[in-house]
């Protein structure tokens, strides 16, 4: 007689309860490599599922694909699309965390959108759902399920893209310049300084405007970085490699880890001061705090190198902006603590995300290697060089359910057209709405609303423990998901209560800013789109 262990004695399934009645399950289960061939090698699939559905036997089930590609979600913080009154899943991509492969050429092969769209679908048959109430992505996650919905339209009910990217054979950039594709981080960068917190940088050395030589060479820096070494995320992980360093002070590129890590962390939080944090969970530095500890960072980096210029020298004693470059400088030198070069170069390359990656395989670019090469460069590792980039149809990229996009104005991942591509080419349906905020970064963060509306963020629940009228409070980006999921028509979403007061919240940021910072009128208002207008 065969016996088996059981998932749970195996620990390939495990359940953390809490005490309000939430919980959150992870679990793993064997998948194949190549959904398409049943006899071919299979690996272990890692997902979760956090529970906050306090008792609804509905359970109305969402799942997030996260960006990178490769960004790993742990269960044990909170993550973009934890919501209370759904039950959340996430997974990690294959190739990264507990979602491993094999390291060899066949598996990185099969590291490709293509094959995430079928784990996805691996997942909802293991969970024993009958229908996503909606498929949620970010960044690279929005493509992920844009695919998901057009392969599996039958298995969703509704679809949220967040900074949706597009691949480049569809939307290809018009310059390919990878800074240039991030002109709206440098125009971040400006407006940044015009804030009050730094007009201390009125202090001119060498006789000229010193906001605007500050914003101008932090450009030119990235993008020498970009044109030397692939891209300033590369560089900033990899700062500290004695290697690595020596190619940069012989560029005369050595500006500090810090540095490049806060030209990478205004991407997430755009130039509309918030004090909210800029992502989850709470304990997440603020995004007015963040932008002013990049300001003084770059100032810092460039002044001291170009000017020899020491910027503590300005700070009176006690001055908090002392402490806050000090913080800056701390945190924007933390090495990430997820490595998941694998899959971003590999899916960045070959399903065509990356214009640059993209360029050096079709040029065939010889990258440094670990033998006699100054520095190791991760698109050394791809072994298999004449695998072809993918070519995408629009049609892959088509389907007709209902979608809510979410654009940050300035985030520069969607500063080509992809949110707009998305609602104009590939939403067959007049079910679909663009909200764009903007100033906002990458990640999204939302202004609180004001006192007087806070009620319509209270979600009612059945906690154990509480009073019948138990309730929470979500975030003013959950609740306008938790809106578009529960609205009969988008319309109804467009004219709700709720959307007329976020549109007030940003209106009262724009208020409480110089007119020199905001510029024109029209970027102070919330712009929201429907498939009726």
């Amino acid at each position: 007689m065969t016996t088996h262990w059981t998932p749970e004695e195996r620990s390939a399934k495990m359940l953390f309860h809490f005490d309000d009645g939430s919980f959150y399950e992870q679990k793993i289960f064997e998948q194949l490599l190549d959904p398409g061939n049943p006899k071919g090698p299979k690996f272990y699939l890692y997902y979760f599922v956090k529970d906050q559905t306090y008792g609804n036997e509905d359970k109305p089930t969402v799942l997030f694909a996260a960006g990178g590609p490769g960004q790993m979600i742990l269960p044990d913080t909170e993550n973009f699309a934890d919501m209370y009154g759904y039950r959340t899943v996430y997974f990690h991509l294959r190739g990264t965390g507990f979602s491993q492969l094999p390291d060899n050429a066949e598996a990185d092969r099969h590291i490709r959108t293509a094959y995430v769209v079928e784990d996805i679908e691996k997942i909802r048959e293991d969970l024993g759902v009958a229908q996503w109430s909606a498929v949620i992505g970010h960044s690279y996650g929005a493509l992920v399920v844009q695919c998901y919905a057009n392969a599996y339209s039958k298995n969703v009910k509704k679809v949220i893209l967040s900074a949706p990217m597009v691949p480049t054979s569809i939307l290809r950039r018009p310059n390919n310049n990878q800074t240039t594709g991030e002109k709206l981080t440098f125009e971040s960068l400006r407006k940044i300084y015009k804030t009050k917190p730094l007009r201390f940088l009125d202090i001119d050395p060498d006789g000229r405007g010193i906001r605007e030589y500050l914003v101008r060479r932090a450009r030119e820096i990235s993008q020498e970085v970009e044109d030397r070494f692939g891209s300033v995320q590369f560089v900033g992980d990899n700062y500290r490699d004695s290697k690595l360093n020596e190619e940069l002070r012989r560029a005369k590129l050595d500006y500090g880890q810090s540095f490049f890590g806060a030209i990478r962390r205004l991407r997430n939080v755009g130039w509309l001061p918030l004090d909210v944090p800029y992502a989850k969970p709470i304990s997440t530095p603020k995004v007015d705090d963040t932008q002013v500890q990049c300001g003084l960072v770059i100032a810092k980096a460039i002044l001291k190198k170009e000017k020899g210029f020491e910027l503590e020298k300005v700070f009176e004693k006690g001055d908090i902006l002392k402490d806050i470059l000090a913080d800056g400088e701390r945190l924007f030198s933390r090495k990430s603590t997820q490595n998941t070069s694998r899959p971003y170069y590999l899916i960045s390359t070959y399903d065509g995300l990356n214009e640059k990656l993209v360029d050096s395989i079709e040029a065939e670019r010889e990258f440094p290697t670990g033998e006699g090469a100054a520095f190791n460069h991760p698109m050394s590792l791809i072994r298999d060089r004449k695998d072809h980039v993918r070519t995408w149809k629009k049609d892959e990229l088509e389907h007709k359910k209902p979608t809510l996009i979410l654009k940050a104005g300035a985030d520069p991942v969607t500063q080509q057209g992809e949110a707009e591509y998305y609602f104009d080419n590939a939403l067959l349906s007049k079910e679909k709405m663009l909200v764009e905020f903007p100033g906002v970064g990458h990640a999204m963060a939302l202004p609180d609303l004001d006192p007087s509306d806070a009620d319509l963020l209270k979600i009612s629940v059945n906690i154990k423990g509480e009073r019948d009228e138990a309730y929470r409070i979500l975030s003013p980006r959950d609740k306008l998901i938790d809106e578009f999921l529960r609205v009969p028509s988008v319309e109804a979403l467009k004219s709700s209560k709720f959307v007329q007061a976020l549109s007030r919240a940003f209106e009262r940021c724009f208020d409480e800013l110089d007119q020199d910072v905001t510029g024109d009128k029209e970027s102070r208002v919330l712009n929201v789109r429907t498939g009726y207008q």
